[in-house]
């Protein structure tokens, strides 16, 4: 008797039987990760504790030299880093991950994840670069590059990624006027 009246009334008009319908599959699916959450905020097993015991000081010791500093390396000109961009991209007898390797330093870490991480060096169009890079135009913190390879040019967008360092975010072919 009461499953007849409970489906009389889930059945009573079509607004209430989905709504009713998706509040169902909400709940379940909550309930479902429900567990993973709770795993994920419970705190982490009591590492072991560790103690350290200092080293007995030794008589007569000469002074500790001070850590060695290895000099900052300058940040390149922008258009230093497209052409040696350039060069590395026109290399198609490198092979994919060397290819890849090489260019990531010098390119944007969305560029080089989403765009060179997708290109078969075999299939770049050009053997070598052809002259040097070329300033196209320059704003703040972007410059413009065109570079001339063997079968044709290209456009280098040298982005400044923060403190003077300059990465490529775009490469595209220069449409020859």
């Amino acid at each position: 008797m009461v499953t007849r009246t409970l489906l009389r009334w889930l059945l009573h008009s079509r607004r209430r039987f989905y709504t009713v319908l998706i509040c169902a599959l909400t709940i379940v699916v909550v309930a479902s990760r429900l567990p993973d959450a709770i795993a994920a905020t419970a705190a982490p097993a009591a590492a072991p504790e560790t103690v350290v015991v200092p080293a007995p000081e030794l008589q007569n010791s000469a002074p500790a030299a001070p850590p060695a500093v290895t000099p900052a390396v300058p940040p390149r000109p922008p258009m230093e880093v497209a052409q040696q961009f350039a060069v590395l991209w026109a290399a198609p007898q490198t092979s994919p991950a060397q290819w890849l390797a090489q260019l990531m330093p010098l390119a944007t870490e969305e560029y080089g994840a989403v765009v060179l991480a997708q290109v078969d060096p075999r299939n770049v169009p050009a053997q070598a670069v052809a002259g040097p890079a070329r300033l196209v135009s320059r704003s703040e913190g972007t410059v413009v590059v065109a570079v001339p390879l063997d079968s044709l040019s290209i456009r280098i967008e040298v982005v400044d990624v923060g403190g003077g360092d300059w990465r490529v975010a775009d490469v595209q072919p220069l449409a020859e006027a």
